[in-house]
């Protein structure tokens, strides 16, 4: 009874970098020497990651191989996924999609609404105009304003020396 002889593998770890080439291009660099583009097979799971395998002849019935899977980012488009293996090195091109810009807050609302506002108006109007200083006459105003600060500040300064007692 003739039987083939069982094949033998090695398994082995490879070599990987990330580099980040540009805001929207990431590359997975794999380096790979020994092996040619026929021997490997890169494919996305259905779970969402990147798979990279590959397999050679060493010498009879042994074989060296490796596999190795990689997350892919949220926020990159596996369509765009382009694999391109040169000399010793796999290079994986992943398309990152741009992230939409963040929500802007929502503006607070206003403290006073728009009709409370108009009456406030109304009444300050009619304060001022009973006063007899409107806008019309800013001299007027002013003094009226430095006045009423002169009043203030003296009603502070008698009560600091103690003129007025409870």
């Amino acid at each position: 009874m003739d039987s083939e002889p069982t094949s033998v593998y090695e398994d082995f770890d490879v070599q990987t970098e990330w580099i980040r080439e540009a805001i929207e291009l990431d590359t997975l660099i794999v380096y790979i020497p020994g092996f040619t583009k026929e021997q490997l097979k890169v494919e996305v799971t259905t779970g969402g990651n990147l798979r990279i395998r590959g397999e050679r002849k060493i010498d009879g019935n042994k074989f060296g191989r490796f596999s190795k899977e990689f997350p892919i980012p949220s926020n990159c488009d596996q369509d765009k996924i382009k694999a391109k293996f040169i000399g010793t090195t796999l290079r994986i091109k992943l398309v990152v999609k741009p992230s939409p810009p963040p929500p802007r807050p929502a503006a607070p609302p206003p403290a006073v609404s728009v009709e409370e506002l108009g009456k406030y108006r109304l009444k300050y109007k009619r304060f001022v105009h009973g006063l007899g200083i409107g806008m019309k006459n800013p001299r007027k105003m002013m003094n009226m304003f430095l006045a009423v600060l002169f009043i203030v500040l003296l009603s502070n300064y008698a009560i600091r020396l103690g003129l007025f007692k409870d």
